[in-house]
């Protein structure tokens, strides 16, 4: 019988069973904390169940906004780094411009 009681099996569920017990012994002691907070977490999914259609359209509409101010930022970048195709602007010309600059002050070709 002690040589059962030593036996793998037995020890992993003696294991098992303190972990539990201990588990339990944890949640009995926060479970008056955590019912308040999930009180409050439940009414906040409560409300916004009960509006996500408003929510959605707004967050809808802003996201909306937000891609599209980005891809005008990102155009004015690559407007700025490979220049503008219709009016020679941009990094490119830029650069050029001071190289030409930097040749004819330091005498450099």
């Amino acid at each position: 019988l002690a040589r059962e009681a030593k036996s793998p099996a037995n020890q992993m569920a003696e294991f098992w069973g303190r972990l539990q017990t201990l588990g339990e012994t944890v949640g009995a002691s926060f479970a008056p904390a955590f019912g308040s907070a999930l009180e409050v977490v439940n009414q906040g999914i409560a409300t916004l169940t009960a509006n996500w259609g408003a929510i959605s359209e707004a967050v809808g509409g802003f996201i909306s906004g937000v891609g599209s101010t980005l891809l005008s930022w990102a155009g004015s970048v690559a407007d700025f780094f490979f220049g503008s195709r219709t009016e020679g602007t941009g990094a490119p010309p830029l650069a050029a411009g001071l190289a030409g600059a930097f040749a004819a002050a330091f005498g450099a070709s």
